[in-house]
């Protein structure tokens, strides 16, 4: 059976024994009627942030996850100076501007409260089956961990060890 594979640093979509901790019912959808698996459309969504080369290198998830999911709904999160770039790739349906970056620099002015305001707004106007936090930081995980989730779905969201050691 088909399996997704979640590396700390990628996703990759392999063909795979299923295991506990790998194999989540959500990822199989069945139509009810008919029993055939994919018949529903999977609303997934990927928070990578930055940096442009490890966008780069992410973007090939977007053609696996639609050869193992055809019906994918794929959506992106990343800073805003990325979002022209990923608007042009086939198979992202839209792209959630976040300006983490700026605003660490002025949180407490009220402007940049608005915008994360306005920011979490849209992220939770639509709920998501599968949210795959592929930046691997404590940063991207907190906004992974902001967006919505339907009843039963799978988040995939790391810390990477060295970013634990400096929050201490």
């Amino acid at each position: 059976s088909d399996g997704i594979i979640i590396h700390r640093s990628a996703v990759r979509i392999r063909e795979a024994p299923p295991s506990p901790s790998l194999h989540h019912p959500h990822l199989l959808w069945r139509d009810p009627l008919t029993g055939h698996p994919g018949a529903k459309s999977l609303k997934i969504i990927i928070v990578k942030l930055s940096s442009l080369g490890d966008i780069v290198q992410t973007l090939p998830m977007v053609k696996d996850l639609h050869d193992r999911f055809p019906n994918a709904i794929i959506d992106w999160i990343a800073e805003e100076s990325f979002v022209d770039l990923l608007t042009v790739v086939p198979g992202i349906r839209q792209v959630h501007r976040c300006a983490q970056r700026r605003w660490r620099k002025s949180w407490w002015q009220h402007q940049t409260r608005q915008e994360w305001k306005l920011f979490l707004d849209k992220l939770h106007a639509e709920s998501y089956d599968v949210v795959i936090d592929a930046q691997g930081l404590i940063k991207s995980a907190l906004i992974a961990r902001k967006v919505r989730l339907v009843q039963g779905g799978f988040r995939a969201t790391f810390g990477n060890a060295s970013e634990i050691g400096r929050a201490h």
